[in-house]
């Protein structure tokens, strides 16, 4: 059974934050953020399955979705960043995606990113 894990520091916006969002950065001639990984970890378990498609888990929000294909992944709620990056990079295999963000939800501490770089690195690892 294939089995391994993938983790990413989260980040603590020291100045500029915003700055390199649209459509700020439009009306300051570009945007400049300084930031800093902190050892608050986003990780994300990748488990070979016996079961057909593609089952994620999130464990700090306790939900689940299932799906044999990517077109049957929702585009919208809780899951749908994990969902969407899923559906992009399908893996090549049935699969058990289990999630996890140690940095509280609205921390600012940039969770978000840091899973979606966890989930597209141990996807790509998935896929050889």
């Amino acid at each position: 059974m294939m089995k391994f894990t993938v983790q990413a520091p989260n980040r603590i916006d020291l100045a500029g934050g915003t700055t390199d969002l649209y459509p700020l950065y439009l009306l300051m001639d570009g945007g400049c953020t300084v930031n800093a990984a902190v050892s608050v970890l986003s990780t994300v378990t990748f488990t070979r399955s016996d079961v057909p498609g593609v089952k994620i888990v999130s464990q700090d929000l306790g939900t689940s979705i299932e799906a044999n294909e990517p077109s049957r992944l929702p585009r919208t709620g809780p899951l749908a960043l994990v969902c969407r990056t899923v559906a992009a990079m399908w893996p090549p295999g049935p699969a058990k995606i289990s999630t996890r963000n140690h940095a509280p939800s609205g921390s600012g501490l940039g969770a978000s990113s840091a899973l979606i770089v966890a989930v597209i690195s141990g996807l790509l690892k998935f896929r050889g």
